[in-house]
């Protein structure tokens, strides 16, 4: 049944990406999201953005974000929003390349106690990778991590080398 879940994922995400980038009138709305921002609102994730353009360190890339996308660092409430954004990240591997990248996970401020940086609410468990987060007050960040199928670990936040997922609702 988890490879129908997938399939039925990967369907849904990438038929609505070629649907708006065609122009395909014959929908709805179909196009919500501006291209190339990928529609993930059925998961309740608005639309996302993997900019694999530039790499920034968190702050800077939360900045590039709110400033330059009028968005905000993704942030992941449910296992299953977690699993579409592997999904997508894993399949686009093939176009994109493997990536790190930031979400709005941190527990600055707040040693041990993670939130997401925009709507300050807890961060749950089943986000992180094995042994994550293991650096104390020295990786207050969150990344996803392609080496890890795209779980959670903390790092520095003046990790320079992670790109972006932008959200919008």
């Amino acid at each position: 049944t988890m490879m129908l879940v997938w399939l039925y994922l990967l369907h849904a995400v990438f038929l609505q990406h070629i649907e708006c980038r065609s122009g395909n009138p014959s929908s709805q709305d179909p196009c919500p999201c501006p291209h190339p921002w990928i529609q993930a609102d059925w998961a309740g994730l608005g639309c996302l953005l993997f900019n694999n353009t530039k790499t920034y360190i968190w702050e800077k890339a939360d900045v590039y974000c709110q400033d330059e996308e009028n968005s905000r660092l993704v942030e992941i409430y449910t296992e299953e929003q977690l699993q579409v954004l592997q999904m997508i990240m894993t399949v686009s591997e093939t176009d994109l390349g493997k990536h790190t990248w930031w979400t709005a996970g941190t527990d600055l401020g707040r040693e041990g106690e993670w939130y997401w940086a925009g709507s300050l609410s807890s961060v749950e468990t089943f986000i992180w990778s094995t042994s994550q987060p293991n650096g104390g007050s020295g990786e207050n960040c969150m990344e996803l991590i392609d080496s890890g199928s795209y779980f959670a670990r903390d790092v520095t936040c003046a990790k320079s080398s992670n790109y972006p997922i932008c959200q919008y609702f």
